[in-house]
């Protein structure tokens, strides 16, 4: 008799893929900071708030690929990347609001 096997499916299909991900959202969430910094940058800001809500939700799918498929050092550093980006965009933006960045 043959036993199944549960089938596990990974979510982001490749790591270069998610190392890729990791490193436009880890630039898109220094336009944030950037962008108090320096008024010429203004502009950008959207592409910092993208930045600062998509790097928690794609950190906590890598974590998941972390704990369910092999651990490859690609999707280490794709999870340390979205880590710098999500405490970095997080703080300054918490630090602003507050006003205590300038």
């Amino acid at each position: 008799m043959k036993t199944s096997h549960y089938n596990r499916r990974i979510i982001i299909g490749n790591d270069r893929a998610l190392l890729a991900i990791s490193v436009v959202l880890l630039l898109s969430a220094a336009l944030l900071p950037a962008s108090f910094y320096w008024p010429e940058l203004r502009s950008v800001r959207t592409f910092g708030v993208f930045g600062l809500l998509l790097s928690p939700a794609i950190l906590m799918l890598s974590c998941w690929e972390l704990f369910r498929h092999e651990r490859r050092w690609r999707t280490f550093l794709a999870a340390f990347i979205l880590l710098i980006a999500s405490v970095g965009s997080w703080g300054t933006t918490i630090l602003y609001v507050t006003g205590h960045l300038h």
